[in-house]
């Protein structure tokens, strides 16, 4: 199991989401894997994100925190929720 880690909110058009949920679908191509994220809503609907994002495999997108506000506390909220 892969658990890979990034610090974005879906939905969200940035060169940075398209370039890790892109790595995310190949690595699902070997391995299980799990994406987590910070984002408001725990609930995805992945034929959307398969759509928009044009991913091909499926894999899981967990939300580590539900806030969707951006500040040095969450981010150290965040990485600490990250190291437990």
């Amino acid at each position: 199991m892969i658990y890979y880690i990034a610090d974005f909110n879906l939905p969200n058009n940035s060169a940075y989401t398209q370039q890790v949920l892109k790595m995310c679908d190949e690595f699902s191509n070997y391995s299980k894997l799990s994406l987590l994220i910070k984002n408001k809503k725990n609930n995805f609907d992945f034929k959307i994100l398969k759509k928009k994002y044009l991913l091909k495999n499926k894999f899981q997108i967990k939300s580590i925190i539900p806030i969707k506000k951006k500040s040095f506390l969450i981010s150290l909220i965040f990485s600490f929720l990250i190291c437990i």
